[in-house]
């Protein structure tokens, strides 16, 4: 039932020349463009409609929960485009979904980041097994 309630504001987003996909309850907007200014005003429009479209089905968006990522071209992300919900500029984010993006769309950040998880993972349990498990006097017999 819910897909069918988004799919409204899922059409009104593409109407205002962005793309919006939804996965359960989020919503992703794509917005593209060649330069600042325009990545600005698209995204506006589109947060816009569809702040304009929670506000009529009774609902709240959360600016606190929304984010933007910049998933390639040659921005300063240091000076990421200002998009707003209400009063409050979104905060660029480098992970959507749980995976880690680097600049330019790179897969190597979320690589990086679940091998030095793993590792640091890896690296505790060691310490405890070290505690618990191991030789004991002789070294003939192991104890579990």
């Amino acid at each position: 039932m819910w897909n069918l309630i988004l799919d409204e504001v899922i059409n009104e987003i593409t109407e205002t020349g962005s793309e919006a996909i939804a996965y359960a309850d989020d919503i992703a907007i794509i917005v593209t463009g060649n330069a600042r200014n325009e990545l600005e005003q698209k995204a506006n429009i589109a947060t816009e409609t569809l702040i304009s479209w929670c506000k009529k089905q009774k609902l709240e968006l959360s600016a606190k929960k929304s984010q933007m990522i910049l998933l390639k071209g040659f921005l300063d992300i240091r000076r990421p485009p200002t998009v707003r919900i209400g009063n409050t500029s979104l905060k660029m984010v480098a992970r959507y979904l749980g995976i880690h993006y680097g600049t330019r769309f790179n897969i190597a950040a979320h690589v990086n980041f679940v091998s030095d998880k793993s590792k640091e993972i890896f690296d505790n349990l060691a310490k405890v097994a070290k505690t618990t498990w191991g030789l004991v006097g002789d070294t003939n017999q192991a104890v579990p």
